[in-house]
């Protein structure tokens, strides 16, 4: 599995290339707007998203570990379904751009 930088305005992240497949990590970018972290995952379960789910094991400081993440195109979906309401005002504007 090879890994890229991702960039979304002041948040960078780290796509996967796993096969042919893009994915991406929404528990980061998730804690980084400050959102909780279990809705956004029951959001994901609960709907289309879940098609472009996967869990992976992936490294981290602590060691590998399985983490969920989304197709690209998945992700770009789970983004513009974020509320900016929910979402704290000093990062509003992250979603609005």
């Amino acid at each position: 599995m090879q890994t890229y930088p991702v960039f979304f305005h002041d948040w960078h992240g780290q796509a996967f290339r796993d096969g042919g497949r893009w994915l991406l990590v929404p528990k980061h970018l998730s804690d980084h707007l400050g959102l909780g972290w279990s809705a956004q995952l029951q959001k994901i379960r609960n709907s289309n998203l879940s098609k472009g789910m996967s869990l992976i094991d992936i490294p981290s400081a602590r060691g590998t570990q399985e983490t969920v993440t989304l197709k690209m195109a998945h992700f770009g979906a789970w983004v513009l379904s974020i509320r900016d309401g929910n979402v704290p005002p000093h990062k509003r504007e992250l979603l609005l751009a």
